[in-house]
């Protein structure tokens, strides 16, 4: 009996030999048979990640993407979808599949050509506290903000440039910012200069808050208003209130002095609610702010701004594809910091110019209807002051201040006119009012003079 199994299991493994002879291949390939292993176009050389599975080639400066003939090679017995020698347009990534036998691959190339980039910049002063640019790719400039204290004269740079980039004056080495650097980026025929600006300012840190992660997640309107106020407000931040929910960031109103939530969520989101205890308590405890738009409904029982508890009772308004008018609001409390340095047609101060169009979204208060009987009622009812009507009724309170109502809270400015759209498209005549307006307001909560 054991004699004859044994022969049966030597007649299985010749069968299996000779199942894998070279005569009889069942097709199915091994890993590792399917690579790209060289990639080029008009001489420049790709970079392959082999474990990636990407392609990356860089074309001199001025290269038409649109229509490029690579030349590579494959492992042996392999073939690509698209034959090497074909003509294809690069202007976007192109997907290469590398077949061999019954397994394949895809490699994803992409071509660009050279770039002279700064991508980060980042000073260290001389307690190692960083510091990063905003960098303005349209103007090729980068600004920093440090606090007044801080040595111009000897910061350290590090900066990010874009792939196979060099630049002078060289990174990780200590520079003189009391006047502004240029910085000269090369990267094989392509340039560029920044000029570097690094600004000493004593001015308290502000923020801007939002529902989203981060500024790129929120909506177009408030990422308009978020990207400005930290490209143009020194030493702003981002504050999101997923993070004050979760607690990853606490709200002091000794560093960090005022916030401006500009809302254009009419839906009333949930992070509003969710993160509302942790914003009243930053109030409450000295902490000022600005709102703007729908965030100005939250001066009701949620943040417990308002003395009745009621937010503006005149909402609305519909889009106008063209303005016949300039649109703004009219002044009412001229000797407030809030206006100054705004260009003015006697009382009247425009946000936005004819002839562009606009979502229309006002957030203000009727004085005349409801619970008020008057301008004197509703300040009385509600604590707070009004700065600014609109321009066609004066009735409409679009601006308004709430003092501190207690011991230890913070000031509130709202802006809830229809003519404070940031998302504007089109040249816009007014812009210079809207972002001093902006930067008065700031600068008003936070008791700072610039």
């Amino acid at each position: 009996m054991i004699k004859n199994i044994n022969t049966v299991l030597l007649l299985a493994v010749l069968w299996l030999a000779a199942g894998c002879d070279d005569d009889n291949k069942s097709g199915l390939a091994l890993n590792g048979e399917n690579f790209i292993t060289s990639f080029a176009i008009d001489g420049q050389e790709g970079e392959i990640d082999q474990v990636g599975k990407t392609i990356e080639v860089f074309m001199p400066v001025g290269t038409d993407l649109a229509a490029l003939t690579p030349a590579f090679t494959l492992s042996e017995g392999a073939v690509s979808n698209i034959p090497s020698g074909s003509t294809v347009n690069f202007i976007a990534p192109v997907v290469y599949t590398i077949t061999n036998g019954s397994t394949y691959l895809n490699y994803t190339v992409k071509v660009r050509c050279y770039e002279a980039l700064i991508t980060s910049f980042v000073v260290n002063d001389a307690d190692d506290n960083k510091y990063t640019g905003v960098i303005d790719e349209a103007s090729k400039t980068i600004e920093l903000y440090v606090p007044g204290k801080v040595d111009l004269t000897r910061l350290r740079v590090n900066y990010v440039l874009s792939k196979h980039a060099q630049a002078v004056p060289a990174t990780n080495s200590v520079y003189d910012f009391t006047s502004p650097v240029t910085f000269t980026v090369t990267n094989h025929g392509a340039k560029s200069e920044y000029l570097v600006k690094v600004v000493a300012s004593d001015m308290p840190v502000t923020a801007f808050m939002g529902t989203a992660a981060t500024v790129d997640d929120l909506k177009d309107e408030e990422k308009a208003a978020a990207q400005w106020m930290l490209n143009n407000i020194p030493r702003s931040i981002y504050v999101s209130m997923r993070d004050l929910i979760s607690g990853a960031v606490k709200l002091d109103p000794e560093a960090c002095k005022a916030i401006w939530w500009h809302g254009d969520d009419g839906n009333w989101p949930s992070q509003a609610w969710d993160s509302r205890e942790a914003v009243k308590a930053y109030y409450q405890n000295g902490g000022n702010l600005l709102l703007s738009r729908y965030a100005i409904r939250y001066i009701n029982d949620v943040y417990q701004i308002a003395k009745n508890q009621q937010g503006p009772n005149a909402e609305g308004g519909e889009a106008i594809e063209q303005l016949p008018n300039p649109a703004g609001f009219k002044i009412g409390d001229a000797t407030h910091s809030l206006f100054s340095g705004l260009e003015k047609d006697n009382e009247k101060v425009y946000l936005i110019s004819a002839g562009l169009a606009t979502t229309n979204h006002a957030v203000q208060w009727n004085v005349t209807t409801g619970d008020y009987a008057g301008l004197d009622d509703w300040s009385a009812k509600t604590g707070a002051v009004a700065l600014a009507y609109d321009v066609n009724d004066g009735n409409l309170v679009s601006m308004a201040e709430f003092p501190a109502r207690s011991k230890g809270a913070g000031k509130v400015i709202c802006i809830g006119s229809a003519a404070f759209e940031w998302n504007l498209k089109g040249t816009n005549a007014s812009e210079n009012n809207r972002h001093q307006l902006v930067k008065n307001a700031i600068n008003y909560l936070i008791g700072f003079n610039e």
